[in-house]
């Protein structure tokens, strides 16, 4: 495989030489965490791909045997739907959610892999509050308006690790000569901070870790743009605005920090640093972890 880079006064050309297999080893792939009082847990279940023969659709493996384990005791055994996720329904699981949880996924080609991860305490937020930043408009003066967001972290001794994302709801209301039409859709803007512990994603909010602030009531301010036509064009007020607050795993965390980072190092080319994503799953690769959730709103 040969690579060429071209400008006005340079011509560099490399060679790249891949071998067939270079060691690639098929291995079963589990994805998924499980967010405390949900109604089901999703799981994919998939064969990891080789980069020499990218596949835009995962391999699914259709015929495993998935359990979710708590402390020891069985909670469920999945079933695929179809869509090939492995899914398992909560709904009538009124058990305590703390726990340690264990994945184990099984079929004759892969043999057995396992995921483990600890449920960590809920933590509030308080005092969250909004507020419109009247200097320099938005990031597009013309079409956004920015806010800044704060709230405390009332946090416990020991590592946390925490994720927040801004949810905004939006429902249109259309008129017809002969009907009316109510339309509704999710936006979720994107959030950014200065402050060190936090780490911003293009998926999944903005990460956070308390190594700065470890045992102590901690405030946090975000920056969050918010297009103008929310407000000329739609019927949207601020309790149209919901803020969801995360407990993460420290697992959890790892992997979605280390996605966004592999993301990141895609728009560098052939040479920039590789990046590996994290992976907690013995005997196999992906990820599992588990999270708390609450949602507030802004008053």
């Amino acid at each position: 495989m040969s690579l060429i880079a071209t400008s006005c006064e340079d011509l560099l050309t490399k060679n790249l030489d891949i071998e067939d297999d270079f060691g690639f080893e098929k291995q079963m792939v589990i994805s998924g965490s499980l967010t405390a009082e949900a109604d089901q847990i999703v799981l994919l279940v998939a064969e990891n791909q080789s980069i020499v023969e990218p596949q835009n659709d995962p391999n699914y493996i259709e015929d495993a045997t998935v359990t979710l384990s708590k402390d020891g005791e069985i909670v469920g055994t999945f079933f695929q739907d179809e869509d090939q996720f492995y899914k398992l329904d909560l709904t009538d699981w009124d058990e305590a959610w703390d726990g340690e949880y264990l994945i184990e996924s099984s079929n004759d080609q892969y043999g057995t892999v396992i995921g483990s991860s600890t449920l960590p305490p809920h933590i509030v937020l308080t005092d969250l509050d909004i507020d419109e930043i009247q200097s320099g408009g938005g990031v597009f003066d013309d079409e956004t308006q920015d806010y800044l967001v704060t709230f405390n972290i009332d946090d416990a001794p020991g590592k946390s690790f925490y994720r927040v994302e801004v949810v905004v709801e939006i429902t249109d209301t259309f008129i017809t000569e002969i009907d009316t039409f109510i339309d509704s859709f999710i936006f979720k803007p994107e959030l950014f901070t200065t402050d060190q512990s936090g780490f911003s994603t293009w998926q999944d909010g903005l990460l956070i870790n308390d190594d700065l602030f470890d045992g102590q009531d901690y405030t946090m301010n975000l920056n969050m743009s918010l297009s103008k036509w929310f407000f000329e064009e739609s019927e949207f007020d601020f309790s149209d605005i919901q803020l969801h607050w995360y407990t993460m795993s420290e697992e959890l965390y790892n992997f979605k920090r280390s996605y966004q980072q592999y993301i990141e190092s895609t728009d560098f080319g052939p040479f920039q640093e590789p990046t590996s994503i994290y992976s907690n799953i013995e005997n196999g690769a992906g990820y599992f972890g588990c999270e708390n959730k609450s949602t507030y709103t802004f008053n």
